[in-house]
């Protein structure tokens, strides 16, 4: 029989919060996490920020997270399992136009029952 009360999957999943500095040459961001069913990541800093998939990202490729106080900030980045399948999961790299911009990151991990 299906979960019809979301409230119930909550204990199933786990929030992992992280605040980390990106740097202006190419960086491991996240490891890859087969449990990952939803990433947010939010630019706290003034300059801006690209991620990838792997360590071939730069500052004219990859998915731009807009600096903060720009017209185009104020939404994250959202990538969800049920939207983006196992994409999610990868590992992701990234790099900043200027040294020590912070990123905050918002894992959502699946947690499954003991037993």
């Amino acid at each position: 029989m299906p979960i019809t009360d979301p409230q119930l999957l909550y204990p199933y999943f786990k929030i992992r919060w992280t605040v980390t500095l990106v740097m202006s040459t190419v960086g491991l961001l996240l490891a890859s996490e087969p449990r990952r069913v939803a990433l947010i990541l939010y630019n706290n800093s003034a300059s801006g920020i690209n991620i990838w998939g792997d360590a071939t990202v730069t500052m004219s490729t990859g998915l731009q997270i807009a600096a903060s106080g720009v017209s185009s900030a104020g939404a994250p980045l959202s990538l969800w399992f049920r939207d983006y399948g196992a994409l999610v999961q990868h590992e992701w790299y990234a790099i900043a136009s200027t040294d020590n911009s912070t990123l905050s990151i918002i894992e959502v991990l699946w947690q499954p029952p003991e037993g």
